[in-house]
């Protein structure tokens, strides 16, 4: 019989890394306690709004994270995927606003598909 040591005392498999979800919720904390304007207005909100108005690629970026990367069945184009997005929140009972990080994201994505249909 070999010595195995440590092998299988790790943390179960699926379970959430404890580094990971303290960073993550540190990270929230400080994007709410800054808000808008560096003074916490409208929270963590507030912080994203900032970020859609002056940091748009990484605004775009987080938006990239969020959105499922894999859809399985029938999908169908839409012409206008930011107002369906905003509609899927709101269905969840979330309602926001388009920015205009979302504005250049839909507006891309229809000269991207013009082009695209130029050529």
């Amino acid at each position: 019989m070999t010595n195995r040591g440590n092998a299988g005392k790790g943390r179960p498999k699926g379970s959430p890394n404890k580094v990971t979800s303290r960073l993550r919720e540190a990270i929230i904390a400080a994007a709410d306690d800054h808000g808008r304007d560096g003074e916490g207005s409208d929270g963590l909100k507030g912080y994203l709004a900032m970020l859609a108005r002056d940091e748009k690629k990484t605004f775009a970026t987080l938006l990239g994270r969020i959105v499922p990367a894999h859809v399985e069945g029938d999908m169908t184009v839409s012409a206008n995927p930011v107002a369906d997005l905003m509609n899927q929140i709101a269905e969840r009972g979330r309602h926001i606003t388009e920015t205009d990080a979302q504005y250049d994201i839909r507006m891309k994505a229809r000269n991207d598909a013009q082009d695209k249909a130029a050529h």
